[in-house]
C-alpha cells in the first residue's frame, strides 16, 4: 500500500502461503505496520504511524486467514535473528497472544523473543484481546523483560481525562504476579492501512 512504499526493506514468509505474491491476505500485518510506519502519504500526511521514519521488514507468521501456529512464529523470529545485522533491527513487535498457561521462564515464545532482546533488540509484544479479568495478559505478554502494550480508548478526544482501557484489553497482574501491561496505546477507533482485498 502506498503509505508503507520504501519502507519495507524485506519480505520473509515462514508460511508458504504467499505463492511468491507480496501481499497480505488477512490484512492485520499491514494494519499494524501502518500504525508503526505509515506515511501518511494516502491521507495528505493526515494519518501517519508513531515512527514515519521507521523502516519494516515483514515476517509472514500467519496463514492468509490470520491463523498461525508455535512452529511459524519461531521461525519467523529465527529470520529476524539472522537478518538483524543487515537491517539493522533495533525493534521487533509482535501482536499476538498465545494464550499458553505454561510459565514465562519455559515458555517457548517468551524463551525465543527474550534471545532477541539479550541481543539488544527492544520486543513490544500485545497484552491481547482476552481482558478484563485479572491474568488475562498470557505469552509472550507476561514476560517482565518484554515491553507489554494495552489498549487505550481515547473516546474520540483529544483530552486525557475520558481515556479508558477498553474491556477487552487484557491485563494484569499476570498469573506469576507480574504487573502487566507496561503501557497503553491508542487501539479504539484507529485509523490505519487495509491491503486491498483483504479480511
Amino acid at each position: 500500500v502506498g503509505d508503507l512504499a520504501g519502507r519495507i526493506v524485506g519480505h520473509v514468509d515462514v508460511t508458504g502461503t504467499a505463492d511468491g505474491a507480496v501481499r497480505d491476505g488477512h490484512g492485520h500485518g499491514t494494519f499494524t505496520a501502518g500504525l508503526i510506519a505509515g506515511t501518511g502519504a494516502t491521507s495528505a500526511g493526515a494519518h501517519r504511524g508513531v515512527a514515519p521514519g521507521a523502516r519494516i521488514l515483514d515476517v509472514r507468521v500467519a496463514r492468509p486467514d490470520g491463523t498461525t501456529d508455535l512452529s511459524s512464529v519461531l521461525q519467523g523470529l529465527q529470520a529476524v535473528a539472522d537478518r538483524e545485522r543487515r537491517d539493522r533491527i533495533r525493534v521487533v513487535n509482535l501482536s499476538l497472544a498465545s494464550g499458553s498457561p505454561v510459565p514465562y521462564q519455559l515458555d517457548p515464545l517468551n524463551r525465543a523473543l527474550r534471545g532477541l532482546w539479550r541481543r539488544g533488540m527492544t520486543v513490544v509484544v500485545a497484552a491481547g484481546n482476552g481482558g478484563p479479568a485479572d491474568g488475562t495478559v498470557s505469552a509472550p505478554g507476561n514476560d517482565p523483560v518484554l515491553l507489554t502494550a494495552g489498549g487505550l480508548d481515547e473516546n474520540g478526544t483529544p483530552l486525557r481525562d475520558d481515556d479508558i482501557v477498553p474491556e477487552w484489553s487484557a491485563r494484569g497482574p499476570t498469573r506469576q504476579g507480574v504487573t502487566k501491561p507496561d503501557l497503553v496505546a491508542p487501539a479504539a477507533s484507529v485509523i490505519g492501512l487495509r491491503t486491498p482485498g483483504s479480511v
